[in-house]
C-alpha cells in the first residue's frame, strides 16, 4: 500500500496552516498526528496477514522437497552434527553445539521474497529452539546468520542474527499455533524494508529487513536437538501498490 501524492499534499497544506495560525495550531496539530498514525497503521495492517500473497503475483526461485541431494545440500554424518536424507526429509540432529545447514540459493535479496518451510520437532529440549537461517555466507568460515526459529514447549518464536553468538533481537511466547506434535510451518515475509514472522501462517513477529552477507538459506538446531524438515520453498513477491 502507497500513499497518494494527493494525501501527502493535504497534510502538507494542513501542517503548513498550523505553523501559520497560532490560533488553531494545538488543535490542528493533534488532529494531524492522529492522523498521521491512521496512515501509518494501513501501511502496517495492509501487509501482516499470511493469506495476503494471494493478491500479488509471486514467481517461485527455488522449492526442495529432499527425495534425493540434485541440489547439494551439506549432508554429512559427523559428530557432533548429523545431516541426513530420510524417506523424503531432511534430518538435522546436533549433541553439543549450535548446528547449521545452508545452501547458496540465487535470488535478489533487495526483492520482495517470502521463504517458507515445514519442520518438526523430533527429539530434545523443547525449550530450545530450531528454524530457518538465512543471509549468511558459506564462503566464509565465519559469517554472520540470521535466524527465524521456534521452540514448542513454551510456544515461544525468536528471531536474531548469529556470528560467534546469537545476538537476539525480538521474540514472543505462549503462541498457541505451534505443535509440539506434527510440522509447524514457519515463514519469513520481506516486503520493502520490512521482514514479516509467520507461524502456522499466524503473524508471530515483525522487524525490521536484516542485513544479508550472502544467500545462505537452510535451517539451524540448538544444541541436542533432532528435526525434521520436509521442504523450503522460496518466492519472489511482487511489490506491493
Amino acid at each position: 500500500m502507497m500513499f497518494s501524492s494527493e494525501c501527502f499534499s493535504s497534510v502538507l497544506k494542513m501542517l503548513i496552516f498550523a505553523m501559520c495560525c497560532e490560533r488553531y495550531k494545538q488543535n490542528i496539530m493533534k488532529y494531524l498526528c492522529v492522523f498521521l498514525l491512521f496512515l501509518l497503521s494501513l501501511e502496517l495492517f495492509s501487509q501482516v496477514t499470511y493469506q495476503d500473497l494471494k493478491k500479488f503475483n509471486s514467481e517461485s526461485v527455488f522449492k526442495e522437497e529432499f527425495t534425493n541431494n540434485t541440489q547439494h545440500w551439506n549432508i554429512k554424518e559427523d559428530y557432533p552434527i548429523y545431516s541426513t536424507l530420510e524417506k523424503g526429509n531432511l534430518k538435522l540432529t546436533t549433541f553439543d553445539q549450535l548446528a547449521f545447514c545452508t545452501r547458496r540459493i540465487l535470488f535478489d535479496v533487495k526483492d520482495n521474497f517470502q521463504i517458507e518451510a515445514a519442520i518438526k520437532f523430533l527429539t530434545g529440549d523443547s525449550n530450545s529452539c530450531f528454524g530457518l537461517s538465512f543471509g549468511g555466507d558459506n564462503t566464509k568460515y565465519i559469517s554472520k546468520r540470521n535466524y527465524f526459529g521456534i521452540a514448542p514447549g513454551p510456544g515461544k518464536a525468536e528471531v536474531g542474527v548469529y556470528k560467534y553468538e546469537p545476538e537476539l533481537l525480538a521474540d514472543k511466547t505462549g503462541i498457541a499455533k505451534i505443535k509440539m506434535d506434527g510440522y509447524n510451518l514457519l515463514t519469513i515475509r520481506k516486503i520493502k524494508n520490512n521482514l514479516y514472522y509467520f507461524v502456522n501462517e499466524e503473524l508471530v513477529l515483525t522487524t525490521k529487513a536484516l542485513k544479508f552477507d550472502g544467500n545462505a538459506i537452510g535451517f539451524y538446531c540448538s544444541p541436542g536437538l533432532s528435526v525434521l524438515i520436509d521442504y523450503i520453498n522460496i518466492f519472489l513477491v511482487a511489490a506491493y501498490s
